[in-house]
């Protein structure tokens, strides 16, 4: 019997700006809202899920004093078509952004790759499809995106409703490391202005080819020890798990910055 695959990681993020009679007395002053994606992310390699390995602590940390669900199922398998119904609440089968033999875009016309690439084709989002971004920034919020991944380049639809979008340094299939998407988070909670703040983030570091920067490269290997060009069995996990770990340092981070913001530190 074949294991099924695990689904991505979603969590939604929502930064209280006030407390107490302080809220009270300013109710109209609305938090900021931020949903953070972890592509391929598995639950069972997190400390709040369960791993003996200490690849979350930032996680971890925020667990701890969040709403944990431990059923949450991903609507598909693969990034295209989980994120769209993310943002649109409906099924795969419902909002159309999915593979297609005969579809208008593929991942070549995206990032440098192989010709063979030109196969990977799908169709978009549908302009027509409502989305979170475009709800929320009805309601007078400013909305901006911060991605990683090559599927969640603009051109696949995603960014509908986000008034800023940055997929710099998206190239390639190996996507954006989290330190550039934490430095893009942290300016963007800088410039956010006078409205609230709708801010999404996807991470994409557990990812292959499993090469995370130094130190964390070989945090669950032996000092020097020589990375493989294919990596197998303990080591592949080490350095999926090393991924995870320097994810994780990134996005304490931006939770570190996120609570600098707030107004009862100001």
């Amino acid at each position: 019997m074949k294991r099924r695959p695990r689904p991505a990681l979603w969590f939604a993020l929502v930064a209280l700006g006030t407390s107490g009679a302080s809220a009270c007395r300013r109710a109209e002053v609305r938090p900021p809202l931020v949903l953070i994606s972890l592509d391929t992310t598995r639950a069972d390699r997190l400390g709040c899920y369960g791993a003996a390995r200490a690849t979350s602590p930032n996680l971890d940390r925020l667990a701890k004093d969040a709403l944990v669900y431990t059923r949450a199922v991903s609507t598909s398998s693969w990034t295209l078509p989980a994120h769209a119904s993310l943002f649109t609440g409906k099924l795969t089968s419902a909002h159309g952004a999915h593979y297609d033999p005969e579809g208008p875009l593929d991942l070549r016309g995206a990032i440098d790759g192989p010709e063979e690439w030109r196969h990977y084709r799908v169709r978009p989002l549908a302009e027509s499809e409502r989305t979170l971004a475009e709800i929320l920034r009805d309601a007078g919020y400013r909305t901006a995106g911060v991605v990683a991944g090559p599927w969640l380049k603009q051109a696949f639809g995603l960014a509908q409703g986000f008034e800023a979008w940055d997929e710099a340094e998206i190239a390639t299939a190996n996507g954006r490391l989290a330190g550039s998407v934490t430095d893009a988070a942290l300016l963007a909670l800088d410039t956010a202005g006078e409205r609230p703040l709708f801010l999404f983030l996807h991470y994409f570091d557990p990812h292959g080819p499993y090469q995370a920067p130094e130190p964390y490269g070989h945090a669950f290997l032996a000092p020097g020890a020589p990375l493989a060009e294919s990596p197998q069995g303990e080591e592949l996990v080490a350095r999926y798990d090393a991924e995870i770990l320097y994810m994780d340092r990134e996005l304490g981070r931006f939770l570190d910055g996120l609570v600098a913001i707030s107004p009862k530190n100001a």
